[in-house]
């Protein structure tokens, strides 16, 4: 068990303000299973109310439950519920916890702890792991890895040195995105690719998965989550295999919506793969 119940104590309110009324609009009170009251800011998730109760906790964080429901750590809590965390010896941080557009970490306290956590690691390991995971985002959004160029443009001496911060989390990669954009539109931030005000883009993505009762639903209600409109919508079924692929057309405000919307597409139950196809040229 871990020992967290001092830090508890300087997380918890006490009492039952969060059930007489007097919440201020501004704070989210939940409770533990033990009936202590946490105070948090308003948009927190689980995992932030995770690394409120103690560091540890959030550290090895594996799931929650939200009044006796499993419930993804990425989702706002409301005044009122119960939050029951789940650890594990097993479990450590995840890069994506990091990344702003998929809302796990929303508390300073809590993204510069899990920060702290991947800089007390091998600088090597977190080269690796950064590499890794610009050249995936990259290829899913149909852009080209070129590390070296993309290091160069945002001021990094070494692809070594861009992979690092990625690593940490001190580089977003979807910042990363755009200047890729950038180079291969060779214009500055306000490219092409950017829609025109009240307007927006065009982009066409691959989705394959596992086939099953519910998929397009999915699919449609994690999209609407994120506003993203889809202008069309093609879906194959492999019968023998129960594979799927569909293919949408969706329209979006920015290539940082894109990449939301693919990294949320990602984790929809039975989902094998996600990407934007890239944009042909046009014929000469």
């Amino acid at each position: 068990m871990l020992d967290w119940h001092d830090e508890l104590n300087g997380a918890a309110l006490g009492g039952g303000r969060a059930a007489d009324g007097g919440e201020s609009p501004e704070r989210t009170f939940v409770t533990t299973p033990q009936g202590h009251v946490v105070d948090l800011s308003v948009g927190a998730t689980a995992l932030d109310f995770a690394f409120r109760i103690h560091t540890d906790v959030g550290l090895r964080c594996s799931g929650a439950l939200v009044d006796g429901k499993p419930t993804p750590l990425n989702v706002p809590l409301r005044t009122g519920q119960s939050v029951d965390v789940q650890t594990s010896e097993a479990e450590a941080p995840k890069r994506e916890w990091l990344n702003p557009s998929l809302g796990y970490v929303t508390t300073a306290r809590a993204r510069s702890k899990v920060q702290a956590w991947f800089r007390g690691q091998l600088a090597e390991s977190n080269i690796r792991a950064g590499e890794a995971l610009l050249r995936e985002t990259l290829e899913r959004l149909g852009l080209p890895a070129d590390l070296e160029r993309l290091a160069e443009s945002a001021g990094y001496d070494s692809v070594h040195a861009l992979a690092l911060a990625v690593g940490v989390g001190d580089q977003l990669v979807v910042d990363l995105v755009h200047d890729m954009l950038a180079l291969e539109n060779n214009q500055d931030a306000n490219r092409p690719d950017e829609p025109d005000a009240g307007t927006g883009t065009l982009h066409d993505l691959t989705l394959t998965a596992q086939d099953r009762n519910g998929l397009m639903l999915d699919v449609m209600a994690a999209l609407a989550e994120l506003a993203v409109s889809v202008t069309s919508v093609n879906a194959e079924a492999d019968r023998q295999r129960a594979t799927a692929v569909i293919r949408l057309t969706v329209l979006v405000p920015d290539m940082a919506t894109v990449a939301t919307a693919v990294e949320r597409l990602r984790r929809v139950a039975t989902m094998t793969d996600v990407r934007r196809n890239p944009i042909e040229p046009p014929a000469a």
